[in-house]
């Protein structure tokens, strides 16, 4: 489980489509948030998958 807290503009990377997109909201419940990705738009994604994109290593 992800020990991160997102707000709304928070840039973040998903884990599994290896893609930097803009944190949204969370959605449904603790699980899941939207996220606008720039190949898809707005997604539903598991918050699970999600760490803060300056984290990620180069």
């Amino acid at each position: 489980m992800t020990d991160h807290q997102f707000t709304e503009g928070d840039r973040v990377y998903h884990r599994q489509r290896r893609e930097v997109g803009i944190y949204v909201k969370p959605d449904w419940c603790r699980k899941d948030s939207i996220v606008d990705f720039p190949s898809d738009d707005w997604c539903r994604v598991t918050t699970d998958q999600l760490i803060p994109a300056d984290e990620v290593p180069a």
